[in-house]
């Protein structure tokens, strides 16, 4: 099977010591640690988050962090990267759904659970794509009778949006017209996923850099987040991605 991955070389780590020390910062006050994360990506998100506050200086920026409340939480929210969308690339979703999905299917028996995990599933658009394709696949009482799937992301507020299952109009643009109707419903100018679909997900907070769950998976989904990752750190968590995901997977 096919084990669908972006991943690209991650920028060198910054020797500066400003930055070294607003990561320190970061790490005790927000509770999160980017050290391992490309610097290059972040320290971009960074300066945003300054200017935005009206600080041109590393060292004062860190002592701002250090002493106002929610400021850390605003730039791990500032750093962290929640653009996803359903389907997104439509050839990829088309391999699956023609290809990847058909073949793992095959490969397991016909009663066997099917278990998957979304990594750095952002605001849900992912989780919810391999949902509809898997029920589309399966038809409803043996998808709600087989599926689970597993649903990770570092971004609490992200992970929210996730669990509602609700969005506007311009986020449903890009799924198929015969699966928006058929497992969402509409009010107003929003869009909820169906129970049937939602109750296969379960969302977690989770950080893929120093955590994994017991569990294996027959199919693994994690797109545009290891780029944000240093090489080692990379590759690390492919190691994990590779070690939780089955035989047939």
């Amino acid at each position: 099977m096919t084990y669908l991955v972006d991943a690209y070389p991650a920028a060198a780590n910054s020797n500066d010591s400003s930055f070294a020390h607003l990561l320190k910062c970061v790490r005790c006050h927000g509770d999160f640690d980017f050290t391992e994360y490309a610097h290059s990506n972040i320290s971009r998100r960074i300066d945003a988050r300054m200017k935005l506050v009206g600080i041109a200086d590393m060292d004062t920026y860190a002592e701002y962090l250090q002493s106002t409340p929610g400021e850390a939480m605003a730039l791990c929210n500032a750093i962290w990267i929640n653009f996803t969308s359903f389907f997104r690339d439509p050839s990829v979703w088309s391999y699956l759904r023609t290809c990847a999905i058909p073949e793992l299917l095959a490969r397991l028996p016909a009663d066997a659970p099917i278990r998957i995990w979304s990594a750095g599933c952002a605001s849900g658009q992912e989780a919810y794509s391999i949902a509809m394709l898997l029920s589309a696949a399966l038809g409803p009482f043996n998808f709600a009778r087989r599926v689970k799937i597993y649903a990770t992301d570092v971004d609490r507020d992200a992970l929210s949006t996730a669990c509602l299952g609700v969005y506007d109009y311009r986020a449903i643009l890009d799924i198929p017209i015969d699966l928006r109707e058929e497992y969402f419903t509409s009010t107003d100018d929003t869009w909820r996923v169906r129970p049937g679909i939602r109750h296969a997900i379960t969302f977690q907070l989770q950080n893929i850099l120093s955590q994994r769950p017991e569990e294996t998976f027959d199919l693994i989904i994690c797109r545009n987040t290891i780029i944000y990752f240093q090489i080692q750190a990379q590759s690390r968590v492919l190691n994990c991605l590779r070690s939780s995901l089955t035989k047939e997977g």
